[in-house]
């Protein structure tokens, strides 16, 4: 063996040395489950979730749990800087610790809304006013409300249709 290959031989044992002895103290820090607390595996990480009922457009204001509220689509626009609460929103078979996917929940649009817009303030269920859905899909769908990014597709629907609710936490927890 040279010296050349006896050089290049002991960054590589070096490293296999450090992963086999680091990685029985790591493993302890890794491991966490889905049903404990948010805080311990996403400190200071703010949650949403999509609620299990649904609600006409002059319900949704009351549609989320204590320390949550309606959230407005630009809350949720990037879900990977967020926690879904899976204890507290819908959930599917194949969803894992994520949010449900192709279910459609109100949010709020961001705008001064008005007459007609955004359930009339969230005050209406009249099929005359309209509000927003949103959900997340693995297929864009054809763009027919506000344009969003991916994963979101939005429709504007009338306030007499239910739906689930997109709620967010008022502070990070």
């Amino acid at each position: 063996m040279t010296m050349q290959g006896t050089v290049r031989a002991y960054p590589v044992a070096g490293a296999l040395a450090f992963v086999l002895l680091a990685l029985p103290l790591a493993a302890d820090h890794l491991n966490f489950a889905v049903s404990e607390p948010l805080e311990q595996w996403a400190p200071g990480a703010r949650s949403f979730y999509l609620t299990p009922g649904d609600f006409a457009g002059d319900e949704v204001l009351g549609a989320c749990a204590y320390g949550y509220h309606l959230a407005s689509i630009y809350e949720l626009l990037d879900p990977s800087n967020l926690v879904y609460d899976t204890q507290l929103g819908l959930t599917a078979a194949d969803s894992g610790a994520g949010p449900i996917a192709d279910q459609a929940g109100w949010v709020r649009t961001g705008t001064a809304g008005g007459a007609g817009w955004n359930c009339d303030n969230w005050s209406s269920d009249s099929p005359l006013d309209s509000g927003l859905l949103a959900w997340l899909g693995l297929t864009p769908e054809p763009m027919r409300a506000l344009p969003m990014p991916a994963p979101w597709n939005t429709e504007f629907v009338d306030c007499a249709g239910r739906a689930h609710a997109w709620c967010v936490s008022d502070t990070g927890h």
